[in-house]
């Protein structure tokens, strides 16, 4: 028998994996249904050095800042493209815009099943270079409905970056991903503030407005070009399949099995059941929190400087800065939130950032007849800092929770926000208008309070109750089944995945 069991070597593992590991499960079973140990045993087993996982986030950051300068690049080049168009700044703004979040949310519902399928870098190395082009196209166009198209185009392909390094950073460090995904964001604020320096810098070299709007384009092009190099050049992340694992199920459950002889085991469909269901509860409930979280984020973000103006009687001058105030905190906490991600488990984190921000908004909505410009300056800057990593942690929660970032689940996060980013200002917009500013902080109070709501339900309710109907002895076996199972090629008769103890026997006797 010695000799018919080869193990895979380091090149037929590429290979193996470029394919569907459970298409070609079903192929050796003959079409019939497998065993679960051998089901759930079947994923992705390429291993990622710590070497090689630096340099991925490193790619990563890199691409969702060139995605971010691109971004960004639109609302401080609305005036050049206005005077090139000669049309009016609310026709050219808001068409702009509406393009290119259609294209996000198309772009989105795609990218998700695509990361499924197909390795991850090649996908960011496509969607960087097209975002290039059309990034160095946008001077050059003259006519406003082919500048709708290419911002609709471009919209869909930076959506295919920011579905790609939320999931593939989720992918390479799973439970241990919340520092980076801190860091990730960190660098989109970086890339989003950027394209005002570049503008800067193109003006010294251009001799006139139009001149330099196509020069501080291709600047950004040229970045964005270069990024594309990293996923060029890396190993894509292994793709992950499925709703979760059995051994990352906790071991806290009860022991009912030892107390009553009587007690009917889980079996290990049931444990694919939970599993399911785990999984629906955090995708449903983290997209709709992002939903609502990204709608406060932009509504206080818009609206920071018609409040300050109406409510605290400050100058238009000063209130306009109370916008910047809030964005550079968001930015600046980001950064602060990288060592402390380190050190404080996600739930901790979300827990202190909803606490925070809920906070000083009622304080807000206290203080706000005192009119004392400094308490809303401070109140400004404190709810940046704690809205600052809310939006990386909610990326981190599956992880947390032991479930798996599917690429479907990061488009539902992504979309969630992106209707969150633009719908719930439109309403408050409304209720402003009804109402009056002072509705703005009433209103964010709601918003946050709703958040807080989801983060107890999935931290505790949804997941716990779920976790008490496993059975602990049950889940400590499907656990050990890493170890007594491993791939290796076999006779066309036996299964792809062979049993190592099985196989030690058959060695010996033979």
């Amino acid at each position: 028998m010695s000799g018919e069991i080869r193990t895979v070597s380091d090149r037929s593992i590429d290979e193996f994996i470029e394919f569907d590991s459970g298409k070609l499960l079903e192929d050796y079973s003959g079409g019939e249904e497998t065993d679960l140990s051998q089901r759930i045993s079947v994923r992705d087993i390429t291993t990622l050095t710590p070497r090689q996982k630096k340099l991925l986030t490193f790619s990563n950051c890199a691409c969702y800042a060139a995605m971010g300068l691109a971004y960004g690049a639109l609302g401080p080049s609305l005036e050049g493209l206005v005077e090139k168009m000669g049309k009016s700044l609310d026709t050219v703004g808001g068409t702009l815009f509406t393009a290119r979040g259609i294209g996000w949310i198309i772009g989105s519902f795609i990218a998700g099943p695509l990361y499924e399928r197909v390795r991850g870098n090649r996908i960011l190395w496509i969607a960087l270079v097209l975002t290039f082009a059309f990034c160095a196209a946008t001077p050059l166009i003259p006519n406003l409905w082919a500048l709708v198209v290419i911002n609709g185009l471009q919209g869909a392909f930076m959506s295919w970056v920011e579905v790609g390094v939320n999931t593939l950073t989720v992918w390479i460090w799973k439970e241990k991903v919340s520092p980076y995904m801190q860091l990730l964001h960190f660098a989109f604020g970086l890339g989003l503030s950027a394209f005002p320096m570049i503008a800067a810098i193109s003006t010294l070299t251009a001799d006139n407005p139009t001149k330099s709007l196509s020069v501080s384009y291709w600047l950004m092009s040229l970045v964005v070009l270069l990024t594309a190099l990293f996923p060029l050049i890396l190993k894509s992340p292994p793709i992950e399949r499925g709703v979760g694992e059995h051994h990352h199920v906790q071991q806290n459950n009860n022991k009912a099995a030892e107390r009553d002889p009587t007690h009917r085991p889980t079996t290990a469909n049931e444990v694919q059941v939970i599993q399911k269901a785990r999984y629906w509860v955090v995708v449903v409930c983290m997209t709709f929190f992002l939903l609502l979280y990204g709608g406060a984020e932009n509504a206080f973000g818009g609206w920071a400087a018609s409040y300050a103006f109406e409510m605290y009687d400050m100058k238009a001058s000063q209130a306009e800065y109370l916008d910047s105030v809030f964005w550079l905190a968001i930015t600046f906490g980001r950064l602060l939130s990288v060592p402390l991600a380190t050190r404080l488990s996600t739930r901790a984190i979300l827990a202190f950032d909803l606490g925070g921000c809920l906070v000083t908004v009622i304080l807000m909505v206290n203080l706000a007849r005192l009119k004392v410009k400094a308490v809303l300056w401070a109140c400004t800057v404190v709810l940046g800092l704690c809205m600052a990593s809310i939006y990386g942690a909610a990326f981190s929660v599956p992880a947390e929770l032991k479930v798996k970032l599917s690429g479907k689940a990061a488009s539902a996060f992504i979309i969630a926000a992106g209707i969150g980013d633009v719908g719930i200002p439109a309403v408050v917009s409304v209720v402003l208008k009804l109402v009056g500013n002072s509705a703005l902080t009433w209103t964010l109070v709601g918003l946050l309070s709703i958040c807080v709501i989801i983060y107890v339900s999935v931290f505790t309710f949804g997941i716990t109750t779920m976790e008490k109907r496993l059975d602990e002895m049950e889940l400590q076996n499907l656990s050990e089944l890493d170890d007594q199972w491993s791939f290796s090629w076999s006779e066309p008769n036996r299964p792809l995945l062979s049993n190592s103890n099985d196989s030690n026997v058959s060695s010996n006797g033979s």
